[in-house]
């Protein structure tokens, strides 16, 4: 029941935020700002040197570059960001996610070897595969962790035990988000926009910090209690204590996966003619990815578009535009996660439990 009541919550939350941002923050039609306060909106069908030319409801109206206010200028709506969208450059960095699946494959059975837990590489791409496809297209939150917990757990033979590996590969990953975002927070960190986020940086690497030294030198046998989920965290960590190498192994791919995340989103920015230094990215995209985080919407429906919208407002991009770019970071990972139904679909065997 409370489940239930929980997914009608963020369901109904998710609702009401993409409706606000319908609403009060996408423009659909093309706005051309006026040098005498007024504004004109249509469709602009081009531009030339000296003058735009813009529909307005069928009729064709020419406006001089002098009486365009300079400031506001044009503001292209939703249609007109989607058209110009480069198809090439788009689908080209989307290749960058698929490389995501393919190295967190690689990261989750770094942590599982040390666990006695045993799968092929091409076995854990196939889960990370559906399991991505899940995560995206069904309206849960936890939808894609919940299916490699349920193929790790035919591999296991405590139940609690793929539960807490997902966990802790889930907490390696925010580490080593929060890492690129710090390192790039320090070098960039006279420039104004970097400078008003890394107060907030900087805390989340404080929390990295504390987080490494619990791992690696808080004595936790008092802790432990037979057969509970803190009891499996803890047999893990005992496990990276003894072989330090695997956890920095496994951090240096989440750096490789994050930084790869933030390239594509610069990709997709660069489809959309968002024209910006890609330092930018490296500290919007975490703080978004970490906000998502947050159980509030499904699946990060709407909490995404807003974050986009106030983080990109600092280097003046107009809400339109971002909100476009969250969308398509969104629809990237739904194509990679395509692929995921596809082997859903053709292999009975993963369909299928078997011990």
């Amino acid at each position: 029941m409370k489940k239930r009541l929980g997914f009608l919550l963020r369901l109904s939350i998710t609702f009401l935020i993409i409706f606000y941002i319908i609403n009060y923050m996408i423009v659909f039609d093309d706005i051309v700002y006026l040098d005498n306060g007024k504004s004109v909106r249509g469709n602009i069908s081009h531009i030339t040197s000296s003058t735009c030319f813009i529909n307005i409801h069928g009729n064709k109206q020419q406006i001089p570059f002098a009486q365009i206010d300079l400031t506001k200028g044009i503001e292209y709506g939703f249609y007109s960001v989607v058209s110009n969208l480069d198809l090439t450059i788009y689908f080209l960095f989307c290749l960058f996610l698929f490389c995501n699946i393919l190295l967190t494959s690689w990261r989750i059975l770094l942590i599982l070897k040390p666990q006695n837990i045993t799968l092929s590489y091409w076995q854990m791409t196939k889960i990370n595969f559906i399991s991505t496809f899940f995560g995206n297209f069904l309206p849960g939150f936890t939808g894609g962790d919940a299916l490699k917990i349920y193929y790790l757990a035919k591999k296991s033979s405590l139940v609690l035990k793929p539960l807490a590996l997902v966990l802790f590969d889930r907490v390696i990953g925010l580490m080593a988000l929060i890492l690129v975002a710090t390192t790039v927070t320090i070098f960039q960190i006279h420039t104004p926009v970097v400078k008003s986020f890394a107060p907030f940086i900087f805390t989340l690497f404080g929390g990295v910090v504390f987080g490494c030294l619990v791992l690696f030198f808080l004595p936790l046998q008092f802790l432990q209690r037979k057969h509970s989920l803190l009891d499996q965290i803890i047999e893990i960590i005992f496990v990276f204590r003894q072989k330090p190498i695997v956890f920095f192994q496994a951090a240096a791919i989440s750096i490789l996966v994050h930084c790869s995340t933030n390239i594509s989103v610069y990709g997709f920015a660069q489809a959309l003619h968002i024209d910006l230094p890609i330092y930018i990215f490296f500290v919007f995209v975490p703080i978004s990815f970490i906000v998502m985080m947050l159980p509030i919407s499904l699946a990060g429906w709407g909490v995404g578009e807003a974050t986009y919208s106030y983080l990109f407002s600092y280097v003046g991009i107009a809400k339109t535009k971002a909100v476009t770019l969250s969308v398509l970071t969104k629809f990237g990972q739904m194509l990679v996660g395509i692929i995921g139904a596809m082997i859903w679909i053709v292999d009975k065997d993963i369909r299928h439990k078997k011990d």
